[in-house]
C-alpha cells in the first residue's frame, strides 16, 4: 500500500515546481531555527531569548530522537534503496546512500516540533502557518521519493510529542524556580 502511495505522489513529476519542491525537501526543515534566530536578533530580550531557546531545544531534540536514536534501531530502507521501486521513481536531487535509513523522517519530525512550538508559544495564527509549512515539507519528502508516507506521519507525531514534552519540562523548571 505504501509503495503505491509513494509511486502515486511521485508520479506527479516532473513538474515546473520540482526545483522549489526539491529545495523545500532538502532545506525546509532548517527554516524553523532560522526564524527563531531572526526573532531573537530582532527582540533581544531575556524573555524572548528563553522562549526561543525552548524552540531550538524542541527542534534539535526532535532531530536527535529521530535521526540518532530511532533510525538506527528501526533501520527501514528508503524507497530509493528498493531495487524494484527505483526504476519507477522520479527522485528529486541526489538519492541518499542505501545505509541512510528512512524511519522516521527527520525533516518531518523537526518541522512538526518547530510548528508545534510556534503554536504553543505564539498562538494558532502563527502556529497554523507553521503547521501548513511542516505538512508541505513532509509531503515534499514523499514526492521527492525519499520517504514512505508512514515515515513522515510518524515523524510528525513524534515532533509534536517532543515539542509538547519540552514545553512541559520548561513549565516544570519554571515552577521549581518559583
Amino acid at each position: 500500500m505504501e509503495q503505491s502511495l509513494v509511486l502515486a505522489l511521485n508520479s506527479l513529476g516532473p513538474t515546473r515546481v520540482d526545483g522549489v519542491i526539491a529545495f523545500v525537501s532538502d532545506w525546509g526543515a532548517y527554516l524553523y531555527p532560522l526564524v527563531l534566530l531572526v526573532c531573537l536578533a530582532v527582540t533581544r530580550t531575556r524573555k524572548s531569548g528563553a522562549t526561543l531557546r525552548g524552540g531550538w531545544l524542541a527542534f534539535f531534540v526532535a532531530l536527535l530522537v529521530s535521526d540518532t536514536i530511532l533510525k538506527p534501531i528501526v533501520r527501514r530502507p528508503r524507497p530509493t534503496a528498493i531495487h524494484a521501486l527505483v526504476s519507477h521513481l522520479h527522485v528529486l536531487g541526489k538519492a541518499p546512500p542505501a545505509g541512510n535509513f528512512s524511519f522516521p523522517s527527520g525533516a518531518a519530525t523537526a518541522c512538526a516540533a518547530g510548528a508545534t512550538w510556534i503554536w504553543l508559544r505564539f498562538g494558532p495564527r502563527w502556529g497554523a502557518l507553521a503547521a501548513m509549512f511542516a505538512v508541505f515539507v513532509s509531503v515534499s519528502r514523499v514526492y521527492a521519493g525519499l520517504h514512505w508516507p508512514s515515515d513522515v506521519l510518524f515523524g510528525g507525531v513524534l515532533g509534536v510529542g517532543v515539542a509538547v514534552g519540552v514545553a512541559r519540562f520548561e513549565r516544570w523548571l519554571d515552577a521549581q524556580r518559583a
